[in-house]
């Protein structure tokens, strides 16, 4: 059995986000998984902005990582 006869990727995440583009696009979101490092991310984020006065992040990771996708849920 090949892997790709168990697995399938849905085509929407089969090429990068572009958040300026997708932000108006029918159906971008549709797939959309939020990954563990993305909870922990926002969980982060959530916990400096309640307990300090910290109001700008930035996000860093690897192509594919998921940031992209992340701000256009924000969005949403």
């Amino acid at each position: 059995m090949m892997l790709s006869d168990a697995v399938t990727v849905v085509r929407r995440f089969q090429r990068s986000v572009r958040v300026d583009t997708d932000l108006e696009a029918t159906g971008a979101l549709h797939g959309f998984v939020c990954q563990g490092s993305s909870k922990m991310a926002l969980e982060t984020m959530a916990k400096l902005m309640v307990e300090t006065a910290q109001r700008a992040f930035t996000w860093t990771g690897p192509y594919g990582g998921g940031k992209s996708s992340l701000a256009l849920a924000l969005c949403a």
